[in-house]
């Protein structure tokens, strides 16, 4: 029995005996074979692994199930200095720490504690020169009701900072920098 092949104009066959049909619009395909794909673009950018920029780099989702995922860092070393701004200062309201010197630094930490347990405020002064004039900041320091206190500036450009006390206490206190 031979095939025979019936053809009109409706009916288009290629010459290895294919039928040629034209698809408009979403074809879903399903297969059970892996595909290997290559990306070299998204949305018309270039790609490539290991891009070390936010811009240049793809959002990715995590499962819900991920499970822990580890995290290392090349620089696990946290550098800076300290500077004693009180050390068992005893303070009376108008008297200031000493000046610490941060002019390298554009994070800093102010840590302590004070025999005031009434929570009252600890000013915050910036100075543009060793011993100069004193500019009081718009920040605060609140110690809790054990008299200890923390606060942190970042991102701030500044020579030298001194704390000033507004009521009669023993006052510790510590700049940390980097």
């Amino acid at each position: 029995m031979s095939n025979r092949i019936v053809s009109n104009s409706t009916f288009a066959v290629n010459s290895d005996l294919e039928q040629v049909v034209e698809v408009s619009g979403a074809v879903n395909i399903t297969t059970t074979n892996a595909l290997n794909v290559d990306l070299d673009s998204v949305n018309g950018s270039s790609i490539s692994l290991g891009q070390t920029t936010k811009s240049a780099s793809l959002p990715v989702a995590l499962a819900s199930d991920t499970g822990t995922l580890a995290v290392s860092t090349t620089n696990a070393n946290n550098s800076g200095s300290e500077g004693n701004l009180s050390n068992a200062q005893v303070v009376i309201s108008g008297d200031f720490s000493t000046e610490v010197d941060v002019r390298a630094a554009r994070n800093i930490t102010i840590l302590g504690s004070t025999s005031d347990t009434s929570m009252n405020p600890i000013d915050i002064h910036l100075l543009v020169s060793s011993g100069g004039t004193k500019i009081k900041t718009n920040f605060q320091i609140y110690p809790d009701m054990n008299g200890y206190f923390y606060e942190k500036l970042e991102n701030i450009a500044v020579n030298y900072i001194q704390l000033e006390y507004n009521v009669a206490a023993t006052v510790t206190a510590t700049a940390l920098f980097n």
